[in-house]
């Protein structure tokens, strides 16, 4: 796989920040080729089919604080929708009908490489050179860029990057989360939309998942596990975690429940930021994510987008496209 476009940019990562910024490379001219080891782009923004309907298993709403980002999802290839949210006062968003499709919708248009994990970089006299394996263990090289933009978690940049790079998301730090998909065993209880829990328990976030817009199938719930307990149960069996988190969600309800499915998130949430994205001009390597800028949806965009501003004006590229 080699480019032949000396302004060819690999962008590492298909969550928001990688999106974003593949984007607005394309939109100014530039050849762009987003790389990721995921099945579906979207990164946390991700749905997960289960026996009762679909699930949002990674962020739940995402809010819009810049005209940027609301006009983006408000037009007409965004698959999101407005979702009413009592415990926000600002309004909130969420993708139709899944958070997938909304990942789906803005990656259009892109070339994804799916199912690829980044193993290596090296600089060769035609560009950077990066080792890939998929889901097999197969192994291959992509060539040729003249830049590198990775929108991975900080923590996994330190084993990718060369050590001539001056990039650093060292004091970066994140909140893991367990994730578990229940449904309930008997009449739904009055799960609210969406909640925020603060006792202290193993429950942070609850959510009644038909409560989002365009959510067919059967009564299910969102239960995103406290970031403290998600930390004390990070090694733990997905079994495990949904009999707990079942169990809790019992006793807070009084309602028996069966559970779907759960996902580990390593990297739930950044804590701690580092101040905007990172760029390297003498190898041509930067980074971006909301580790660079905040723990939103809309940031982790944002921080891309500026990530991508800031290449094509060291690419020669400054002032091209929307």
């Amino acid at each position: 796989m080699v480019s032949s476009d000396p302004l060819a940019v690999a962008v590492i990562g298909a969550g928001m920040a990688g999106l974003g910024c593949a984007r607005r490379l394309q939109q100014a001219g530039v050849m762009v080729r987003v790389f990721d080891k995921g099945r579906h782009p979207g990164g946390r923004v991700a749905s997960r089919d289960t026996a009762a309907g679909s699930c949002d298993h990674g962020a739940q709403f995402f809010t819009g604080r810049t005209d940027a980002f609301v006009n983006l999802m408000r037009s007409s290839g965004a698959a999101a929708a407005p979702w009413a949210l009592p415990t926000k006062p600002e309004p909130c968003w969420v993708g139709a009908p899944s958070m997938r499709d909304f990942a789906r919708s803005l990656a259009h248009g892109l070339e994804v490489h799916n199912g690829l994990t980044l193993t290596g970089l090296q600089r060769r006299d035609d560009g950077w050179q990066l080792r890939l394996r998929d889901h097999n263990d197969v192994t291959s090289t992509a060539s040729g860029f003249a830049a590198v933009l990775l929108t991975v978690p900080a923590p996994q940049l330190a084993s990718l990057l060369p050590a001539a790079a001056t990039l650093d998301g060292s004091d970066v730090r994140y909140a893991p989360s367990w994730t578990v998909m229940l449904a309930p065993d008997g009449p739904p209880p009055p799960v609210p939309a969406g909640q925020r829990l603060e006792d202290g328990g193993p429950l942070g976030w609850v959510a009644d998942e038909q409560s989002k817009p365009q959510r067919a199938g059967h009564p299910r719930y969102i239960v995103q596990a406290s970031a403290a307990w998600s930390a004390a149960h990070i090694e733990s069996t997905a079994d495990a975690v949904m009999a707990q988190i079942g169990t809790a969600m019992r006793q807070m309800w009084a309602v028996p429940f069966r559970a779907l499915s759960a996902h580990r998130w390593r990297y739930a949430l950044a804590t701690h930021c580092a101040d905007g994205p990172q760029w390297d001009d003498h190898l041509r390597l930067g980074c971006a994510g909301d580790g660079f800028a905040a723990a939103r949806v809309e940031s982790a965009w944002g921080s891309g987008v500026a990530l991508a501003d800031i290449a094509l004006v060291h690419l020669g590229r400054a002032g091209a496209g929307g």
